[in-house]
């Protein structure tokens, strides 16, 4: 069982990296400009709502700049693997480390530590914003689960280059099993 957690593991942070790699070798300079923001698994999503005050939803609220980071810190959070904010709208804490609004994209690389609840909460939570693409990707396959709010999309396969709703490309095709 070690094993497979090691190989899964590696498989998990390989993924990362690449899609960092090529997103940060495209974006490089919009990215040091701070026009676009791109967060890893220590960079939390911040969503509005508290955990008694259903719906969940991904949503910048009526924030003042002067308590942005105070409110932001106060929210409910969840962390996906990667997220990017390319043309929606967000805030951050001082901190830099919890980021409110819709992405352009979440990607989920799940592993068998998720439970089916934690899915099914992400999954919820993803399909609140109708301009946010979330995929999903088992560690163990080359199956990529794609969808944007409620609308499931086709899946694609990491033996293809991936493309987003928006066309960026993102070749991980040396990570396909």
């Amino acid at each position: 069982m070690q094993i497979y957690h090691k190989a899964t593991a590696k498989r998990h942070g390989n993924i990362l990296s690449a899609f960092n790699f090529r997103f940060m070798s495209k974006y490089f300079d919009e990215v040091l400009a701070n026009k676009i923001l791109f967060r890893q698994e220590e960079g939390a999503l911040v969503y509005w709502g508290e955990k008694d005050n259903k719906p969940y939803l991904l949503d910048i609220p009526d924030i003042d700049t002067e308590v942005n980071s105070i409110l932001i810190n106060s929210l409910n959070y969840v962390q996906p693997d990667l997220l990017y904010f390319i043309h929606n709208p967000y805030k951050e804490n001082a901190e830099e480390n919890k980021v409110i609004g819709c992405p352009d994209l979440v990607v989920e690389v799940w592993s068998p530590t998720n439970d089916t609840a934690e899915r099914n909460f992400k999954r919820q939570l993803y399909s609140t914003s109708p301009t946010t693409e979330f995929w999903q990707i088992q560690q163990h396959s080359n199956i990529v689960e794609c969808s944007i709010g409620k609308k499931h999309l086709p899946d694609k396969n990491l033996k293809d280059v991936l493309i987003t709703e928006n066309g960026e490309n993102i070749d991980l095709r040396k990570l396909s099993l």
